[in-house]
């Protein structure tokens, strides 16, 4: 990595300047443009939480039991290099080996509701993974971007279902055709 650009934030990776450009209207960087700056070269650091990426840590809550705590941290991605993954705190750090498949796993993520929950299977294991809402299609292109045997799949919205039908059976009037595919997987590879 010494001769490599500096990697810089994604869209959804926000700090208190930020906030404040966005204040100010000033714009910010744009999903679409991380992943076209991502294809061009540029690392590309992606916020997330993890409990089970790079070992998992527990905490007691009492009585002897013991659960994994949420850790947060950060993706690094570049290309032609393995994903990174390194912990905020704790100095723990983790390189994500193909071959890779990205599954949403729906549900909310405690106390971070601009984030969103996958499950990420790789060559060495499974892993739980929280990134922002807005870095979604670049975690999901950066997964499956030019990797050997990768794949994304992410449940689909009822509306988005319903889209993906009618391209496959036109209406004779043009409009989408009403359909019962409400638990329809979108598989990219």
């Amino acid at each position: 990595m010494t001769g490599s650009r500096a990697e810089r934030r994604s869209a959804g990776t926000e700090i208190m300047l930020d906030v404040l450009l966005r204040w100010a209207w000033i714009r910010r960087r744009t999903p679409a443009r991380d992943i076209a700056d991502f294809d061009g070269g540029q690392p590309l650091r992606v916020v997330g939480f993890t409990q089970s990426i790079g070992g998992t840590v527990k905490v007691s809550v009492g009585k002897g039991k013991q659960v994994a705590r949420l850790r947060q941290g950060y993706l690094r991605f570049a290309a032609g290099e393995p994903p990174l993954w390194k912990d905020a705190r704790g100095g723990r750090s983790a390189t994500l080996r193909a071959p890779f498949r990205l599954k949403s796993a729906g549900g909310k993520v405690r106390l971070a509701p601009k984030f969103e929950r996958y499950e990420l299977v790789t060559g060495a294991g499974t892993y739980d993974l929280a990134v922002p809402k807005k870095d979604g299609e670049l975690v999901r292109h950066a997964f499956g971007a030019g990797r050997g045997g990768a794949s994304v799949e992410r449940r689909v919205s009822p509306t988005r279902a319903r889209v993906l039908a009618s391209r496959h059976r036109p209406s004779p009037r043009g409009r989408p055709r009403a359909s019962a595919t409400v638990g329809l997987v979108e598989c990219v590879t």
